[in-house]
């Protein structure tokens, strides 16, 4: 199509721009520039409409790409108006919504538009505009109790159930933010560039609360909890936690979704408008024994806990208002996170007898890119990436041996977090280590990853053996990996030794790749090669883009990308229902776009202002929103 554009609205030049930028209006006139994409102007005047009324007009040069309006404001009113252009001719204009302000703080206002951005456009459909109400209520989604039943088989797909964890949205996600001025908008950055996932500090908005409040995006490790909620007794259910780091900060997230930062930066109900850095964050947890200046964590990758600090007392009494649990002995549950770009592993304590109790934040020990940690007896593991090096702890933070050591130089980090080789594929894998980068321990064996060898191996933690597990290859589309991301199954979720991995890739659609201890591969992802859902529970799962962490353990396999949302994976059970049927589903779903609900409900049905769900205004599309 022949594609008109405002500046600042839909990318110029480009149906690729992952985000939308607010555009304010202020004072007596605003210059209006447009653009033709492709193309040459072909009308000889241009009309700009501004709420379907005409206001100004202007005939470009011949052969010209570009042009601008000038429009005086007193007669437009405070709030949102929506602009378009009038020509006679074949091209097609995309709606642009602006605020015009007349003071200098906002005045509510009762709607705000909703919009597609340019990324909207792949599917040809170049602009929608919907209005919803200014509010940030999202519909509560809690997640059916379920129970995960162990497995050490590649199950298929169609013997599986999956599902979305904390209600995942789909690519730009168009959540209520505000601006420093008081605008209530739904202007918002897809979840996508690797700079963003990297930066100091986050301009992504980090939610709590419960499924379809909460949020996780871009997570970086995930890791299934071992508490037994029945006083720790052998054999007694699992708690089913899960505890999730982004770049940020580390959560929890319960059985039915809850999210809740447990420390780091968190947003308010209503996060700060992407482009207005710094925003509106609080951080979380007793920062007291860090320094001012290095508050705040920074590209966090690993967690380990201390395993003296979970052993539970046993002689005292439940607490009833921590669910009947018996308090912790000592000083209470340690996690320890790999905190990469500020170079140090820090300790995250808990209060003994009260959960909800801010931890203390502490440095447990610096080193040179501490990349990911793991606990092995009583010790602490971490990957040293930038001096290629596997160093273990005891649990003060003492090194007591480097594991292995590799010579240096081989690859290097360069300042945007990309790994470089230096030298060749094969003298990098002659090296016991070079720039690892995620860890795993089963039994006595650690495992690691290096995107500069493009390997996983493996050490004897006891006697020394060295093992390639697995020399990594992948399609051309997979060229823009940058790490290695690793969990093992210890033979409760897939076959024992079995390898999962992200590394910042498309190629199993948001999901982990799998290596099987025979060398073969295992498709866990519910998608086939047309990227149309299989199994049972699939329906609502859309390809979540970059993979980026992943866990595998108790009957669970679960995953997240960069986008919001962990996907999870177990074996299905006879209460739940069957398999959507695919073309009615398709159908639903080409219905729920053409009417727009993608904008207002999403892609998942999760509408984000309060709308109700759109019951009975289509077959197909009550058949997609029961699927």
């Amino acid at each position: 199509k022949l594609l008109l554009v405002f500046e600042g609205h839909m990318g110029q030049g480009s149906s690729y721009v992952r985000s939308q930028q607010i555009t304010v209006w202020k004072g007596a006139t605003a210059q209006i520039v447009f653009h033709a994409i492709k193309h040459n102007f072909l009308a000889p005047t241009y009309r700009l409409m501004v709420d379907g009324v005409e206001r100004a007009t202007v005939s470009p040069p011949t052969g010209s790409k570009s042009s601008s309006f000038a429009l005086p404001l007193a007669d437009l009113t405070e709030g949102w108006h929506v602009l378009d252009i009038e020509h006679g001719t074949t091209e097609t204009c995309a709606f642009m919504p602006v605020y015009v302000m007349k003071g200098a703080i906002a005045v509510p206002q009762p709607m705000m538009p909703v919009f597609s951005d340019s990324f909207d456009t792949r599917g040809g459909s170049y602009h929608s505009l919907y209005w919803v109400p200014t509010v940030c209520a999202p519909i509560v989604n809690p997640l059916p109790y379920r129970e995960y039943v162990d497995f050490g088989t590649a199950v298929k797909p169609s013997a599986c159930w999956y599902e979305s964890i904390t209600g995942a949205l789909h690519a730009t996600i168009r959540r209520p933010a505000i601006t420093k001025e008081g605008i209530l908008c739904t202007h918002q950055q897809m979840w996508y560039k690797w700079g963003d996932f990297t930066r100091e500090k986050p301009n992504f908005p980090l939610l709590d609360g419960p499924r379809g409040v909460g949020n996780i995006g871009a997570a970086t490790h995930i890791r299934v909890g071992d508490a037994r909620f029945e006083n720790d007794k052998p054999g007694s259910p699992l708690g089913h936690n899960l505890y999730v780091t982004d770049p940020w900060r580390l959560c929890r997230i319960t059985r039915d979704g809850t999210v809740t930062t447990l420390a780091g930066y968190r947003s308010p109900a209503i996060p700060s408008y992407w482009q207005e850095q710094p925003g509106n964050y609080e951080l979380v947890g007793d920062w007291s024994a860090v320094p001012e200046n290095e508050r705040g964590f920074w590209e966090l990758w690993g967690i380990a806990v201390d395993p003296n600090s979970v052993k539970t007392d046993h002689t005292h009494p439940p607490i009833p208002a921590e669910n009947n649990q018996v308090p912790h002995l000592g000083t209470g549950p340690r996690f320890l996170v790999s905190d990469t770009q500020r170079n140090r592993i820090c300790s995250i304590t808990f209060n003994p007898k009260i959960h909800n109790v801010p931890p203390k934040i502490e440095v447990f020990a610096r080193g040179q890119d501490l990349w990911d940690v793991v606990t092995w007896r009583d010790k602490i593991i971490a990957s040293e990436r930038k001096a290629d090096r596997i160093v273990e702890y005891d649990l003060a933070g003492n090194i007591t041996r480097y594991v292995l050591e590799g010579q240096s130089g081989l690859a290097v980090v360069d300042s945007a977090r990309f790994v470089k080789r230096k030298a060749t594929l094969d003298a990098i894998r002659a090296q016991d280590v070079c720039l690892p980068e995620g860890l795993y321990v089963v039994d006595d064996w650690l495992y690691f990853g290096s995107i500069a060898a493009a390997q996983v191996k493996r050490v004897h933690l006891i006697d020394g053996r060295i093992e390639v597990v697995w020399n990594v290859t992948n399609s051309p589309g997979a060229a823009k990996q940058h790490y290695y991301k690793i969990a093992v199954s210890d033979g409760t979720a897939g076959p024992k030794g079995t390898v999962f991995m992200t590394s910042w890739i498309v190629q199993s659609y948001g999901g982990p790749q799998v290596h099987l201890p025979d060398g073969s591969k295992w498709q866990v992802s519910p998608y086939n090669s047309a990227n149309i859902p299989r199994g049972r529970g699939t329906s609502g799962f859309s390809s979540l883009g970059y993979n980026a962490a992943v866990a595998a353990k108790y009957g669970r396999i679960v995953w997240g990308s960069v986008q919001e949302g962990l996907r999870q994976m177990s074996l299905a059970q006879p209460t739940d229902p069957a398999g959507v049927d695919r073309t009615r589903f398709k159908a639903g779903m080409q219905k729920w776009h053409t009417r727009g609900y993608h904008l207002t409900h999403d892609l998942m049905a999760q509408s984000l202002y309060g709308l109700p769900l759109p019951w009975g205004v289509d077959a197909d599309i009550d058949y997609y929103l029961t699927a």
